[in-house]
Parts: C-alpha cells; sequence; structure tokens
C-alpha cells in the first residue's frame, strides 16, 4: 500500500469506541479486534485501530491510492465521530 494516513483521537473511551466501529463493519467487511487492536478490511484500504494508553484511540488508514485513502479516511472518521457525538469526539488526520 502506497497511501498512509494516521489519526488520533482523545477519548476517555478508547478502547469501546474501537470495538463499536469494529462491529458497525463487521456484518459486511472483513473485521478482526480484541481490547488492544482492531483490524477492518475495506475493498480498497485497510483500517488498524490502537487504543494509546487511557485517552487516545489511533487509527492508521493505508490504501494504494489518495482517492481510495480519501475515501477511506472519510468514512472513518465519519462513523467514528457520529458514535462518539455525545463525547463531542473529532478524528484529527495527522
Amino acid at each position: 500500500m502506497d497511501q498512509q494516513a494516521v489519526g488520533l483521537v482523545r477519548t476517555e473511551r478508547p478502547v469501546p469506541y474501537m470495538k463499536q466501529l469494529c462491529r458497525h463493519f463487521q456484518h459486511k467487511l472483513e473485521v478482526s479486534f480484541d481490547d488492544d487492536a482492531g483490524r477492518i478490511e475495506f475493498r480498497s484500504a485497510t483500517c488498524q485501530l490502537r487504543p494509546v494508553g487511557a485517552d487516545l484511540l489511533q487509527i492508521e488508514v493505508e490504501a494504494e491510492t489518495e482517492a481510495d485513502l480519501d475515501r477511506a479516511k472519510d468514512v472513518v472518521k465519519r462513523h467514528l465521530e457520529r458514535f462518539g457525538r455525545r463525547d463531542s469526539l473529532e478524528l484529527e488526520w495527522q
């Protein structure tokens, strides 16, 4: 994969949000997760999630093309921020 982006989300609940995002896509895509990490295989991108400490969720997206990367970043951001609306989650891509 040639294109890559890393995003960070400040939250007091990184593991529950990681699991929620993985469960959401589980019925359509190949997904794996536990308490330490999650992985979502989109058609043209891969998303890896990892809690960092007690208050940070790191999300890494890889894709072959810039367009595929942008599409995957947008999907992940929209879903995660919608799930975390109550906690005012914001995914910031680095």
